[in-house]
């Protein structure tokens, strides 16, 4: 019974044996043919893409072609795959204006820069007090600043509520005396997205 045994191992050996030499001697790697030509390089030109209709917060633009003409720079009749990157959502919207005030007169903005789409109208209300009615509410995720150049004023600035900036001017060495005039102090809300 053993000797049955070691002769069918023997026998299941033999056969693979055989079988993995036939394979070797069918699978030869035949002639070679003939050689093609050399192949074109890729190219990739990148470049800073502005804000506009292709990113909206900017990004990078990324062109992709064959150097057809050999000179290892990627022409424009040479690109063949264009694809943006984009910047992610900007994280923040500025409102910013320079305010000037004089004698009892209502306060003059000049804006410099408006992504919140907001008009505020302004209104001396008494000494040093001022208030800003804006167009449209402005939610809890806002920053606002309020900056007199002037050394001599402290100045504050809140929002009294949703749609109200009250600004306050006094005297530095003297914080109960209200005080009126400034020129070019700067304005700026920062709604958080």
């Amino acid at each position: 019974m053993n000797m049955y045994k070691n002769f069918s191992v023997f026998k299941r050996n033999a056969f693979l044996f055989f079988s993995i030499i036939i394979l070797l001697i069918s699978c030869s790697d035949g002639e070679d043919g003939i050689n093609g030509g050399n192949g074109l390089n890729s190219l990739i030109e990148t470049t800073g893409e502005p804000t506009g209709v292709n990113c909206e917060n900017g990004g990078v633009k990324i062109d992709s072609g064959l150097d057809a003409n050999l000179n290892g720079t990627l022409e424009s009749n040479e690109i063949t795959s264009t694809e943006y990157v984009c910047n992610d959502e900007k994280l923040y919207r500025t409102y910013a204006a320079l305010l000037t005030q004089n004698d009892e007169n209502n306060p003059i903005e000049t804006i410099l820069l408006n992504e919140l789409n907001i008009s505020i109208d302004w209104v001396r209300l008494d000494q040093g007090e001022y208030q800003g009615t804006l167009s449209e509410p402005i939610d809890e995720k806002t920053t606002l600043i309020f900056q007199v150049k002037d050394e001599n004023i402290l100045s504050t600035s809140e929002f009294f509520d949703s749609m109200t900036i009250l600004l306050h001017n006094r005297v530095r060495t003297n914080l109960y005396q209200p005080v009126d005039g400034f020129e070019n102090a700067v304005l700026e809300i920062k709604k958080y997205n």
